[in-house]
């Protein structure tokens, strides 16, 4: 489906582009960085532990009420057949005298026109933060948007959750709506699922609201419990390179690796009799040895429906026709659980004292986790390209370690380097890459302030 993600991108809207898209008055702009996840990756949505990481690279929205009727989005970005960069809604459309539309409503809303379906990531947080209750439908009259975003699209580090918590930022202030960072996460990622339609996790959303500059959030997804904020020593350096094949965390690979992981969660609640409560990681390395021969290697959707019930995920739903490697993908949230509590002692002693040793052990752990994708499927052959280039380089030339992230399956590949020793590898890698694949990647440096440690500006126009 086109939508806005698919587009070249753009940084923060300038002055004259304020003027020519917004009336005489104020404005407000709020922004939000991407993320780059650092290792925990697919294991959000089963409880799991990750550390994350904001981009410098960050999504723009200015709000501005209007006297007309209408409610309007539009982006900076260039347009793209069959893609309108304006959509348009009556008042009416969105807030009818019969009442609140709900979230499927507004989903359906949204998706009747794909040129325009990108708005729902905009104006799905203005249906959110109504349906929440915590802004009161009479008090939305004319609305207008203007997006725009530098997050690279498609590359894995969550351009969608970027636009996203910037546009419920904006939206929030215009309405003078009190919200902390994890209401706004949560609403955020409500939105992404229910308005939006895509199966993420919820740490993107948080990440981009809640992360500090040059530090990794330790964040476990139950639902989402910061458990603090590990600085990255100053002699070491994390980045990104994207390999410009696109992801979509919409896309059939995460989703069967999802839906399989549930299926997996279910069968182990009913063996141990545990709900364990809500979550597959709280099953833990030594339950999950003592039914992992129970567990089915694979399981076709109609089989399991059959044995075991509904799937305990109201995000995604079952494909009867689809075969699901279970063991596999419900052993990944446990076994990367335990890499991630590893990485985060790694990181918590180079606060100290970063040796070359403690590098080498991260990134040994990075290259595991990497590996991981590839048994979930998740993999792709230009992204293990890059780690495997970052590899012949080695601790020697700097590189310690590499890794696919968010969901897989293309997108960037994260870096963990030593700032001091790094001569020239990290432009090898992008020049051998090119050289093989064609495709000219991108490299992302630099980390930003979460949206939440960044002040919403009033703009006069």
């Amino acid at each position: 489906m086109p939508d806005l993600f698919s587009l070249p991108t753009a940084g923060q809207p300038s002055r004259s582009q304020l003027q020519r898209y917004f009336n005489a008055g104020e404005c407000v702009l709020a922004r939000a960085p991407g993320r780059l996840d650092f290792i925990g990756g697919v294991s959000d949505y089963s409880g799991g532990v990750v550390l994350e990481a904001t981009l410098a690279h960050s999504a723009y929205v200015v709000a501005q009420r209007t006297e007309d009727d209408w409610i309007e989005v539009r982006t900076t970005l260039p347009a793209a057949e069959p893609f309108n960069p304006e959509a348009r809604f009556s008042r009416q459309a969105l807030f009818p005298q019969s009442g609140l539309l709900s979230l499927d409503e507004a989903a359906a809303l949204f998706q009747q026109d794909p040129a325009t379906h990108w708005a729902a990531y905009i104006l799905g947080c203005l249906m959110a933060l109504a349906e929440s209750g915590r802004l009161q439908g009479d008090r939305v009259g004319g609305l207008s948007l203007l997006v725009s975003s530098e997050v690279p699209a498609g590359a894995g580090v969550s351009s969608s959750a970027a636009l996203e918590v910037a546009a419920m930022r904006a939206i929030a202030h215009l309405y003078r709506v009190p919200m902390d960072g994890l209401s706004l996460a949560r609403l955020c990622q409500t939105v992404e699922n229910r308005v939006v339609g895509a199966p993420c996790g919820i740490m993107d959303q948080v990440t981009s609201a809640l992360g500090r500059q040059d530090a990794l959030i330790e964040l476990r997804c139950q639902p989402h419990d910061v458990l603090g904020f590990i600085p990255i020593p100053d002699e070491w350096q994390i980045l990104a390179i994207n390999s410009a094949v696109k992801h979509s965390v919409g896309g059939s690979s995460y989703r069967r690796a999802r839906v399989a992981a549930y299926m997996g969660f279910r069968i182990a609640q009913l063996l141990l009799s545990d709900n364990l409560n809500g979550y597959l990681c709280n099953l833990g390395p030594d339950r999950l040895a003592a039914i992992y021969d129970e567990l089915p290697e694979t399981l076709s959707g109609r089989e399991f429906l059959t044995k075991y019930g509904e799937l305990p995920d109201a995000t995604t739903s079952v494909d009867t026709d689809e075969i699901y490697r279970v063991r596999a993908c419900a052993s990944h949230p446990i076994k990367e659980d335990q890499r991630v509590l590893k990485m985060a002692s790694i990181l918590q002693a180079a606060g100290e004292h970063p040796t070359a040793e403690l590098g080498r052990e991260a990134g040994e752990l990075m290259h595991a986790a990497h590996r991981a994708y590839n048994e979930l499927e998740l993999g792709s052959p230009e992204t293990d390209l890059l780690v495997e280039l970052a590899q012949k380089e080695g601790a020697e030339a700097g590189i310690y370690g590499a890794k696919i992230t968010g969901g897989g399956s293309g997108g960037a590949v994260a870096l963990l380097v030593n700032r001091a020793e790094e001569d020239g590898a990290l432009d090898r890698i992008c020049t051998e890459y090119h050289r093989q694949t064609g495709l000219k990647p991108e490299r992302l440096d630099g980390s930003s302030e979460g949206a939440m440690f960044t002040p919403v500006e009033t703009i006069p126009i």
